[in-house]
């Protein structure tokens, strides 16, 4: 998806970058998660998410797992899709274990493209 059409969509490409994610550990349960990503559990700092102009709705629709103060990885309500339909037993599984990664954040993607421009002029 472009960065036009992300404009056309949602206003500016920056409403699609979500300021304050949901972040464990990866140690953290997979049910746990699960349960704090679709908001039957409370956490830190719930993102508000409009069902309705009346009816606001805790939900994220990804965690972010940090070990050492690093992005380890990524968990999304597709890997939750992926997991129920590989009837995976979610009881006892961690994030660790279940995780995407490696992870691309948009630092290391910026700095990858500096180092690769940096590359070609030399």
């Amino acid at each position: 998806m472009s960065f036009s059409t992300l404009d056309s969509l949602s206003g500016a490409p920056s409403a699609a970058i979500i300021r304050d994610p949901l972040v464990v550990s990866p140690e953290t349960a997979v049910l746990d998660a699960i349960a704090q990503m679709s908001h039957l559990a409370p956490r830190r700092a719930p993102i508000q998410v409009a069902e309705s102009p009346t009816e606001p709705q805790l939900h994220a629709s990804c965690a972010l797992i940090v070990d050492q103060q690093q992005v380890a990885g990524i968990f999304t309500e597709q890997d939750v899709v992926s997991l129920t339909a590989q009837q995976q037993p979610l009881k006892g599984m961690t994030m660790g274990q279940v995780m995407t990664q490696p992870v691309i954040t948009l630092r290391g993607y910026l700095e990858s493209i500096n180092q690769h421009s940096f590359r070609e002029k030399a």
